[in-house]
């Protein structure tokens, strides 16, 4: 096209030679103004452009303008659509597609009208000519706009947005600049060169009201400047990110190599975290439930089909809780299944079918952000996991009758697979029981923990397991969490250091446990894990179950490469459960 650079376009080993550039001629007009008006009814904007430009910006008659290719080589295009949704969940669609411009539709500059539910089809060119512009007003007063642009090679301009709720621009050959302005305080300005770059920016607030600015930036290399207001939390993560300076409300550095001229800066008055991913195809996805009626009862598993981008095989390399109503919100896990599941509205957990019970990725109260290591990530695709569940349990004590939840998970995942498959490993016992009164009453013993059988049929001969991270898991009588490990040699069996061990534990603290070094787990090694409860305040006996008033013990171990077991568990001196049944002798 017009602004090609290269002739040849190069598809794996084959090479297509493209023709001669032709002046493009388009019947009508080659730019057109299909939707203009007063948007305050909108709340989400998405558009996207094949090789134009895109701009937003905020006030009345903002010049918010899509202008779409125009070459002589469009007939490889099909369409660039803009899609409009409002508050009652009805869509507004207009597309601009090869054909006779005569026939375009609307004629009208006029947008739809409030309520208007039918699709608008425009229609430019004749002779594979595509080009148009838009037009739109932001409502400056809405507090739950939504703005997504993408772009495949030109540019995108972000004029002093107020983004309120979330942003999401990018371009796979342009370059990203401007200034935003999010929830009227807090300040973001971009400047990027050529390259293939995401940029992402969420305000959220917790049932508790507290404010929390997320940025995210895929395929950016330069430098950054994060400011925030004092007593409030910063967190810069990701890849090549390197400090130079910084305190607990600022930090500054480079991503990548120092030098480069790109930059952003960010100067908030709420908590801030920024994550930067070097890998280009780095992409998200939001796994939750959909504004789901909480039950007014103590305690609630619910479970809900989730679809995954399963279509190419893929490795999640991180994982962030969404937390809506932290109140009610007491652990959530992704469950993978074999098979698709059939279409349903949220359902109680225990009529989950059998055969979704590998876990995949559990978060419970406290929890933070997920990291994997760089070697390794959880797969996702024909190759790894392709349809889940995810569950979540509501612990809602006071049995609050009007809360509404779209807490979940956002998925990090990205096609350049790295080296190792990683998994997650439920070690535990089930065997609980609690008399009341106790200061420090111990469960947990050797039969009801992994044994040497399980780790040797696994685990491949002349391996091992990297234990990269562990979290563990029991309710509000916990108190002491820990699991011991074993391992054969000179035929005798030994005691090493423990995989892991919490001897002050929180339940409003359960987080994940970062290995550096990383732990390992050969074949014939052993693990017990066991729980310190004090049940002081209690008057009845507390026994293993889902609730919080009852108890569990588990040790939640991520590791790779991934080996064919999703839990073990020790039933008695001579069974034990490592997915399938196993005979013990060893103990």
């Amino acid at each position: 096209h017009q602004y090609r650079a290269v002739n040849t376009v190069t598809f794996m080993e084959t090479s297509i030679n493209l023709p001669e550039l032709t002046e493009p001629t388009c019947e009508g007009e080659s730019n057109r103004r299909y939707y203009t008006g007063d948007s305050s009814n909108v709340v989400s904007l998405r558009t996207e452009t094949l090789a134009g430009e895109i701009k937003l910006s905020q006030g009345p008659v903002s010049n918010i303008v899509v202008n779409v290719l125009e070459s002589a080589y469009t007939s490889l295009l099909s369409s660039v659509q803009t899609n409009f949704f409002s508050n009652d969940g009805w869509g507004w669609v207009v597309t601009s597609e090869n054909g006779s411009s005569s026939e375009s539709t609307p004629s009208t500059t006029n947008g739809p009208s409030t309520g208007t539910s039918h699709h608008l089809n425009t229609t430019i060119g004749n002779n594979q000519c595509l080009a148009s512009d838009m037009s739109i007003i932001i409502p400056e007063d809405a507090p739950y706009t939504h703005v997504t642009a993408f772009t495949h090679q030109g540019d995108i301009h972000l004029n002093n947005i107020n983004i309120n709720s979330k942003l999401k621009v990018k371009t796979n050959g342009g370059i990203v600049h401007g200034d935003l302005t999010i929830n009227s305080d807090s300040k973001l300005s971009i400047t990027s060169e050529w390259s293939e770059i995401t940029l992402e920016v969420e305000r959220t607030l917790d049932f508790e009201g507290n404010e929390k600015l997320r940025v995210l930036l895929v395929g950016f290399a330069g430098n950054y400047d994060v400011e925030t207001a004092p007593g409030k939390t910063l967190l810069v993560t990701g890849d090549m990110v390197t400090p130079t300076t910084g305190s607990y409300s600022s930090e500054q550095g480079y991503v990548g190599f120092a030098g480069l001229t790109t930059s952003i800066k960010i100067t908030a008055t709420c908590d801030v975290e920024v994550a930067f991913f070097h890998d280009s195809d780095t992409a998200t996805v939001d796994l939750q439930m959909q504004n789901y009626n909480v039950p007014a009862r103590r305690t609630s598993y619910i479970c809900t089909n989730i679809e995954l981008p399963a279509q190419t095989d893929s490795h999640i390399i991180r994982i962030d809780p969404i937390i809506d109503q932290s109140a009610v919100l007491h652990h959530m896990v992704l469950f993978t299944c074999d098979s698709a599941q059939e279409a349903r509205d949220p359902w109680d957990c225990s009529d989950m079918d059998p055969e979704c019970t590998s876990m995949l990725y559990v978060w419970a109260v406290g929890g933070s952000n997920f990291y994997l290591p760089e070697q390794a990530g959880f797969p996702m695709g024909p190759s790894g996991t392709q349809y889940a569940i995810l569950q979540i349990h509501y612990d809602n004590p006071d049995h609050l009758a009007n809360v509404w939840d779209s807490s979940g998970f956002r998925v990090y995942y990205t096609p350049n697979l790295r080296e190792y498959d990683a998994g997650i490993l439920e070690i535990g016992t089930m065997n609980i029981t609690i008399p009341a009164g106790e200061e420090a009453y111990t469960v947990g013993n050797v039969y009801e923990g992994c044994p040497s059988e399980c780790s040797t049929q696994n685990i491949p001969e002349d391996t091992e397991l990297t234990v990269f991270a562990s979290m563990l898991h029991a309710h509000l009588a916990g108190r002491q969490i820990y699991t011991q490990h074993f391992r054969q040699s000179n035929n005798q069996t030994v005691k090493i250091e423990d995989l892991n061990n919490n001897p002050y534990y929180d339940f409003n603290v359960q987080a994940y446990d970062l290995f550096n070094p990383p732990k390992s787990i050969q074949p014939g090694d052993s693990l017990v894990t066991y729980c310190v409860y004090n049940t002081e305040d209690r008057t009845d006996t507390t026994y293993f179950g889902l609730s919080t008033a009852e108890e569990m013990c588990f040790n939640y171990v991520a590791y790779y490469p991934l080996a064919p077991w999703a839990y073990c568990i020790g039933a008695s001196k001579h069974i034990a459960y490592c997915d399938d049944v196993t005979i013990v002798n060893s103990w």
